[in-house]
């Protein structure tokens, strides 16, 4: 079904990959020793991306591949530092922010105008995601941290998180629900022709121009420019139209009221992304609007 993840992840036939790790003493050390996964989460994925459709020798590719590794215990935190919620917000309404967002529009004003007919999603709306989430793409990592491909950032998260329920409105295992954003993954990279293992992202595992989890990719997921794949990554048209739907699709109205559902919703409530986007927005569009030469 998916014979292009087996060209990325050939590998079959190598020897199961085992570690060494650091001393228990050490706060980062991983809580497993010897076998990378326990037996029972490695199980699951197996029988996950079976129900998928990957082949006996794509699951064995997969799991083969060196690259394939747990990270650090500190990796896949989010760490301790708090927001610096008024810093951001002076970031997004500088005037050099607003003139590189008036510049992506442009630059993409004709997949934008294509979206909004389809969706009823404002162009601003997206353009202002696309900033607040990645500045139009330029920041979709940080480059600081050497654990960010987010293959690896899944495996580690369903090698170690609990069995704890995700919220009290999902009782889906922690561990359990990483492990479903992993295959997900796979199953995008597999359909789109894409390397996994070259995918970095956040700390919570969302990827590309607008930082889309991995759950939302096979519902969400739209080929902007016409090339016949969706590249969240280095398509800004694929990563804009995908997001736009993300938005029609849950809350978002072209009022105020509406553009803030729609943030919260796709941002989700902790935070002040959607209050500072929505102050973007409004500078965005008052810049779109003005003469040419005066933006």
């Amino acid at each position: 079904m998916l014979t292009a993840l087996v060209a990325v992840l050939a590998l079959a036939g190598a020897e199961p990959h085992y570690y060494t790790f650091e001393s228990r003493r050490d706060p980062f050390a991983p809580v497993f020793v010897g076998r990378a996964i326990p037996a029972e989460r490695e199980g699951y994925l197996r029988r996950r991306m079976s129900s998928f459709g990957f082949t006996k020798e794509e699951i064995a590719a997969f799991f083969a591949d060196p690259r394939l590794r747990i990270y650090p215990r500190r990796a896949t935190k989010n760490g301790t530092k708090k927001a610096d919620w008024d810093a951001l917000r002076n970031q997004m309404v500088a005037p050099a922010s607003v003139v590189a967002g008036v510049a992506y529009y442009r630059r993409h004003e004709e997949t934008l105008r294509r979206a909004r007919e389809r969706y009823g999603v404002l162009e601003t709306s997206a353009v202002a995601i696309a900033r607040i989430e990645s500045a139009f793409g330029s920041y979709l990592y940080n480059p600081k941290n050497p654990h960010t491909v987010v293959v690896d950032i899944f495996y580690t998260k369903t090698a170690r998180l609990s069995a704890k329920p995700v919220s009290d409105k999902n009782p889906t295992p922690r561990w359990q629900a990483a492990a479903n954003s992993l295959v997900e993954l796979l199953v995008y990279c597999g359909k789109n022709s894409l390397d996994c293992f070259k995918i970095k992202g956040s700390w919570a595992g969302a990827i590309g121009i607008t930082q889309i989890m991995p759950f939302n990719l096979d519902e969400y997921g739209e080929d902007g420019d016409g090339d016949g794949r969706v590249d969240l990554v280095g398509s800004g048209a694929d990563a804009l139209l995908s997001t736009m739907k993300f938005l029609a699709e849950n809350g978002y109205a072209s009022t105020r009221e509406g553009r803030l559902r729609g943030f919260v919703n796709y941002y989700g409530e902790n935070g002040r992304y959607p209050e500072i986007s929505i102050e973007y927005e409004v500078l965005l569009e008052r810049a779109i609007n003005a003469p040419r030469g005066s933006e």
